[in-house]
């Protein structure tokens, strides 16, 4: 079956009123609560739960209203980085552990993608579990994670329902619906957080997906590396530069471009609407460059990449004048 929008805005409906229950009439116990830190962005106790909400629901109604798909193994195997991330939310599992079944999982997905060379299939696991991580990484104020599913998310879905692959669509287009009531209650009432269970499985989904309709032949490999270039280039740069400046890059700290941005006076609301709109640009990026020929392609893309870091730089040079530990 095709896309079904009934089916998706009730289920955002549902997972609005689940998330309304939860965070205005239930109290949960502290251990639902993200209690700030001198690393946090927030100043009070607040709930994070929203990803625990999101994929109860999603997994439920994939499984049973929408069945076989292309991406099940996808699927399923995110359940695993669901599990040990929604573990780590309330229980602070180590580090080490955590990249061990991030690096199991990811390792049995390149797997089944059954690459032709060992290079390649190391290559893309290290990408893998890097693209798992920075999706939690750049969960850092609020909005974030959300707009970058909706504006990463729906191309993909659009081009898998030109391929007439319907399941593959359907369950895109779920995800991006049960995303909306948590942007509303995260980004305009401030009142909960996705969680590692939420930032982690969503970051394991991109990056399979990914790769799964690159080996379907949906997509050519760049398509959604510049859908989730954002992301992907304030986190990458930021680990770089943290190396450069000899700095763990491991501990958690708050030096990734948007925090720079909200340290040289912007408003968190406001940067995360610039990063809104600059993802937007870079899906429409992505969509027009499937049209073009090869040589527009790659000199689009090195264009693009050079204005990026150039743009990043330029906020970290500025962030330097601040000099602000």
């Amino acid at each position: 079956m095709g896309p079904n929008y009934y089916f998706y805005a009730i289920s955002a409906l549902l997972v609005f009123a689940q998330l309304f229950l939860i965070i205005y009439k239930i109290k949960p116990l502290k251990i639902f609560y993200d209690i700030p830190t001198d690393r946090s962005s927030h100043l009070v106790p607040t709930l994070k739960v929203g990803g625990l909400v999101i994929f109860s629901n999603f997994y439920f109604l994939s499984i049973f209203l929408i069945g076989h798909s292309s991406i099940n193994q996808v699927l399923l195997l995110s359940a695993l980085i669901f599990l040990i991330s929604l573990c780590d939310d309330f229980f602070d599992i180590s580090i080490y552990f955590r990249l061990f079944v991030h690096s199991i999982t990811c390792g049995v997905l390149i797997y089944l993608l059954d690459f032709d060379y060992l290079l390649v299939s190391i290559f893309f696991l290290v990408s893998l579990i890097w693209i798992t991580n920075l999706y939690n990484f750049m969960d850092g104020i609020n909005g974030l994670s959300a707009f970058m599913l909706i504006f990463g998310f729906l191309p993909l879905g659009y081009i898998s329902y030109n391929h007439g692959d319907f399941e593959f669509t359907n369950n895109i287009y779920l995800l991006v619906f049960l995303i909306l009531p948590f942007l509303y209650f995260n980004f305009i009432k401030n009142k909960i957080f996705l969680g590692d269970a939420g930032a982690v499985t969503i970051g394991f989904i991109a990056g399979g997906v990914g790769l799964y309709g690159w080996k379907l032949g949906y997509w050519p490999i760049w398509f959604p590396t510049v859908l989730f270039s954002i992301f992907g280039a304030d986190a990458t740069l930021t680990v770089i530069l943290r190396v450069v400046y000899k700095k763990n890059p491991l501990i958690p700290h708050k030096t990734y471009f948007f925090h720079k941005l909200i340290d040289l006076g912007f408003a968190k609301s406001k940067v995360s609407l610039y990063y809104a709109f600059l993802m937007m640009l870079s899906s429409l990026l992505s969509l027009f460059l499937l049209h073009c020929s090869l040589n527009t392609i790659y000199l689009s893309l090195f264009i693009y990449y050079l204005l990026l870091i150039f743009i990043l730089l330029f906020i970290h040079f500025r962030w330097l004048k601040l000099d602000i530990k």
